[in-house]
């Protein structure tokens, strides 16, 4: 996703994909859990945004202690 992008050419992938995975999660005899992770906002702070290289995905997250903004933050 690009934030530069008009929301009509952003809907279908963000918000009209959320309401059909969370239709899909209410059908049938048990509700199945959904959770959001925003790799965006996971990442969201110098360590992550200076880097010039890929974050692995076993990365330990550690350059993610101190995260400022509370969207981010793990309770």
């Amino acid at each position: 996703m690009h934030w530069v992008y008009p929301y009509e050419q952003l809907k279908a992938i963000n918000v009209t994909s959320t309401v059909d995975l969370l239709r899909m999660a209410t059908r049938g005899p048990a509700l199945i859990p959904v959770t959001f992770v925003s790799s965006t906002s996971v990442f969201d702070c110098d360590h992550y945004i200076l880097r010039s290289s890929r974050v692995p995905e076993d990365d330990d997250l550690s350059g993610g202690v101190g995260l400022g903004v509370g969207y981010g933050k793990r309770s």
